[in-house]
């Protein structure tokens, strides 16, 4: 099943490879003039720059894995687990992206000096630049570089190949050479060159899984969307997930606990502390913000990154996702064999009613199995019956026994081979389809698709991260004579150690859905925090101290209790946020003076009465009082709660179409034009634009 290259997808992989060094390097005296250039592309990106930019960052290498992941396991409902932060999208939009652009902060860490006092805010301040900036932001460094091992590894059968005498896997080494690579320019290019290599990266990954989508609905196996729509199990093309809906093993998948629908469509969104996604705006998210050359723009390029990111994205992955239902199914590839028929018997036993029953289940190795065996009662029963299913599965599609086969038995084994791959692990599918369906040529520019990806959001990661080490840890704490010449050249350091460091812990992450739950659990509770900050005044240094600490508590408690998620995530989220307010009422306030200094320089709607009545512009040279804006949040709401509905409008019409159900394409689109029309009346109602 390895996939083999053609001279053609070399050169097209070689080329791909150059053009970006060389447009990243075109971009280093820009770069090199001062912190500000290096970091924010000295405040000057146009809004669809710096909004293409985002959507990049967010198309990792295995997004495309993850959403046909969800598709094969929840159908396309499953992608709420990600929808559902559309809201805090939006809210960062309408409520936040002005705020960041009138900050004037070189990085979001910088905002906690401006916002708050004293020694807290000073330690606040250290504290997230190695927080953010080092650790957690290498733990995303070492989740992207494991995603990108695993789909060489798939896609050339480098699993058990190492080089070097044997012991450094070949996957690590190619990923090694790809960050490096990246690296090289993104130390050079500041965010400048990041930001226009990574337009010209999301257009090459989307114009490949654009390719790949129609490729494979127009295969004769799945015969087009009609075809595709006749084969998929009843409930794989609905929108919206049922609550514990009964039924058969894979409608049992579809299924979400009440707990669970709550947690992504309620509470997440505004709670959790997650990268790309930070209620109220953060990371690169901010620094994209923070480097468009107005207000307006940075509203306009966080518009389009909601949009692009929700709507445009998704569906060639989707349509993947979904075929790979259809090509890799399980029951259709085992009828063939007379094992079919006591894998039959054991589906009409108890083992049913057992919650991890599922095809899946006749795909694990022994050492899972015993696991399993351990802790469920119906697994230990039918345990031996159950092995002897796998064992018989495993050698009708061994390799060794597909060598020695012709015809359409081979066929036979080979189709065997990867359901039962796809069943075990089901966002192989993307990568098995593209085996299958690309021809010469097509092969590299779908590669370079997955390069481009990685690279972007390895590249944004490095130079994100490094404005946290150099800007708000060694120029605020450890130098004072520093020029901009030498914090520039710091920060080009500050990348290739980030970059090695993140390379170091890639060697300890075996699990991307285990860094995933890791750095969701760390930031439960934390959410609500970020976004109050910038409309209460009496939130202080202490409430995010508290709260980005407080996680650590119930999450160590569950993990050692076996409580799991949603339970361990809503119960952490209650805890982390009634624990910083009880500190918040507890510790001193920010001083008036540091709290009237940001109001005069960010202007934030909410309670800041105090401050409004002695509020004096800082462009304003005369010291009497100037009256302040007035108070919008409630045609910011309305714009909000309308863009919401435009965007999920746009999404789900985007959907209706490709799969050819037009009764609702009418309805959906005199929803987007309703939402639209509202927007565009409320928006010029708000003072965001000036």
């Amino acid at each position: 099943m390895e996939m083999s290259l053609s001279s053609l997808d070399w050169i097209i992989i070689i080329g791909f490879f150059l053009l970006i060094v060389g447009v990243g390097l075109s971009y280093t005296k820009k770069a090199g003039k001062n912190l500000e250039s290096f970091f924010l592309g000295g405040r000057n990106l146009p809004w669809y720059i710096a909004g293409i930019s985002m959507v990049a960052t967010t198309f990792a290498a295995d997004t495309p894995l993850a959403v046909t992941e969800l598709v094969g396991d929840k159908g396309i409902a499953g992608n709420w687990l990600w929808w559902s932060f559309l809201a805090g999208g939006m809210l960062t939009t309408f409520f936040f992206a002005r705020l960041w652009r009138n900050a004037g902060v070189l990085t979001e860490v910088e905002l906690s000096e401006l916002r708050y006092s004293g020694k807290p805010a000073r330690f606040l301040r250290g504290f997230k630049s190695v927080y953010l900036g080092i650790f957690l932001n290498v733990v995303i460094i070492a989740w992207v570089n494991v995603a990108l091992m695993t789909l060489l590894d798939v896609f050339f059968g480098l699993g058990n190949v190492y080089w070097f005498n044997g012991q450094v896997p070949a996957s690590l080494v190619i990923t090694a050479i790809a960050m490096l690579w990246t690296a090289i320019y993104a130390s050079f290019s500041g965010l400048l060159g990041v930001a226009i290599t990574d337009a010209i990266q999301f257009c090459m990954a989307m114009i490949g899984t654009i390719i790949l989508a129609v490729l494979v609905v127009k295969t004769p196996e799945i015969g087009g969307i009609t075809g595709l729509k006749e084969q998929l199990p009843e409930g794989s093309l609905n929108f919206f997930p049922s609550i514990e809906q009964e039924g058969s093993s894979f409608g049992k998948t579809l299924s979400l606990s009440i707990g669970a629908f709550l947690s992504y469509a309620v509470i997440q969104w505004w709670a959790s502390w997650y990268p790309g996604a930070e209620p109220g705006g953060g990371g690169y998210i901010a620094q994209r913000m923070m480097s468009t050359k107005t207000s307006k723009d940075a509203v306009y390029a966080t518009l389009f990154f909601q949009i692009a990111h929700y709507c445009i994205r998704p569906w060639p992955w989707i349509i993947v996702g979904l075929c790979a239902i259809t090509l890799y199914d399980f029951d259709k590839a085992t009828t063939q064999y007379p094992v079919s028929e006591n894998i039959e018997n054991i589906k009409k036993t108890d083992l049913k009613e057992s919650d991890n029953f599922s095809n899946k289940l006749f795909t694990l190795g022994e050492e899972e199995l015993l696991k399993l065996k351990e802790k469920d009662v119906l697994i230990n029963k039918h345990y031996s019956s159950i092995l002897a299913i796998n064992q018989q599965l495993k050698s009708l599609s061994s390799k060794d026994v597909i060598a020695n086969l012709n015809g359409t038995e081979k066929e036979k084994a080979l189709q065997l081979s990867k359901a039962l791959s796809y069943t075990n692990d089901t966002k192989k599918g993307y990568v098995i389809a593209m085996k299958d369906t690309l021809p010469s040529g097509l092969k590299g520019l779908l590669l370079i698709a997955f390069f481009a990806a990685y690279m972007s959001t390895i590249s944004t990661q490095l130079n994100w991260g490094a404005s946290y080490v150099v800007n708000d840890l060694y120029k605020r704490f450890f130098t004072t004579n520093a020029t901009q010449k030498d914090l520039v050249k710091a920060s080009r350091i500050t990348t290739i150690l980030l970059m090695l460091l993140g390379l170091i812990v890639s060697t300890f992450v075996s699990s991307i859905s285990g860094a995933w739950t890791f750095i969701m659990q760390c930031g439960a509770g934390l959410g609500l925090v970020l976004i109050v900050r910038w409309y209460w005044w009496r939130i202080n240094a202490w409430s995010e101290i508290t709260a980005m600490i407080a996680p650590v508590i119930p999450t160590t408690i569950f993990y050692f209790l076996g409580i799991e998620f949603p339970t361990a995530f809503l119960l952490t989220v209650l805890f982390t946020t009634i624990t910083w307010v009880v500190v918040t009422m507890l510790t001193r306030p920010t001083s008036d003076e540091t709290l009237q200094h940001f109001y005069n320089k960010v202007r934030p709607d909410g309670a800041w009465s105090k401050y409004t009545e002695n509020y004096t512009p800082l462009e304003n040279t005369i010291s009497e009082k100037t009256a302040a804006p007035k108070n919008n949040l409630l045609y910011l709401m309305v714009c909000w709660i309308s863009s919401i509905i435009m965007t999920y409008s746009i999404l789900f019409l985007i959907g209706k179409v490709i799969l050819q159900e037009w009764n609702s394409v009418a309805i959906l689109t005199a929803l987007v034009i309703t939402s639209f029309l509202v927007l565009k009346y409320f928006i010029n109602k708000t003072r965001i634009f000036s």
